[in-house]
């Protein structure tokens, strides 16, 4: 993904992340589907378990279920281990942050910074949808962004947001823009505050409009560019 970045941003593309989740167990795989469409996959828990974790990673970053650490323990080092609560799970599932294998060769996970980028004092309200199984809620809930960064922003909303859960926001006209400028992110971390609860939120879109227009709104307030 570095190396296609790079590529990328040489000819002006966006850069593209992607997030990984392994999830460890036994599963049926072969051939499924009709004369009409059919595909060899894999169908069971541990592949919807997978696809549930996915869910919350951030850019670049690999997260382990329970499962698949115990497996591998002896040859990994781990960041954060979180707890979330994943669909189709009664308990929350913890999720382990994968920083390298160790064993048969020592291969690391990238790391890729999230608050890299000067930050602006605003004050301005953000409308935010819930973003659940990549399908974008209807209900819209209404907070204050305190901060904002290239890559996040810092907000006041009026609920506690799970960690590593994904939000749609919108943050037009205060950007300067006649048409919504909507960017998506992931929460960070969140606490009480004053009522409602302060949340450090990362974008998980970048090089989209939307996120071209927050930097540009970024430069213009620190160098009027």
């Amino acid at each position: 993904m570095a190396d296609l970045n790079r590529h990328s941003e040489a000819r002006g593309e966006p850069r593209l992340y992607a997030g990984i989740a392994l999830s460890f167990g036994e599963v049926m795989a072969g051939s499924f589907g009709s004369s009409l469409y059919h595909e060899y996959t894999v169908i069971g828990d541990p592949v919807n378990l997978a696809a549930r974790i996915e869910a919350y990673t951030l850019r670049g970053q690999v997260l382990l279920s329970e499962q698949t650490f115990e497996a591998a323990k002896e040859h990994v080092e781990i960041g954060a281990v979180n707890e979330v609560l994943v669909k189709g799970k009664s308990t929350p599932v913890k999720l382990y942050e994968l920083k390298a294998v160790t064993h048969p060769r020592l291969l690391a996970v990238p790391s890729i910074e999230i608050r890299k980028s000067p930050r602006i004092l605003v004050d301005f309200p953000v409308v935010f949808r819930r973003v659940e199984d990549k399908r974008i809620q209807v209900e819209r809930f209404v907070g204050k962004v305190n901060d904002l960064g290239y890559f996040g922003m810092s907000a006041d909303l009026p609920m506690i947001l799970p960690t590593y859960s994904e939000i749609l926001m919108s943050l037009s006209p205060e950007l300067g823009s006649d048409n919504p400028v909507e960017v998506y992110a992931r929460v960070l971390r969140a606490r009480r505050n004053r009522g409602g609860y302060r949340t450090n939120l990362q974008f998980t879109t970048i090089d989209t409009p939307g996120h071209k227009k927050v930097k540009q709104y970024v430069d213009f307030v620190l160098w009027g560019k």
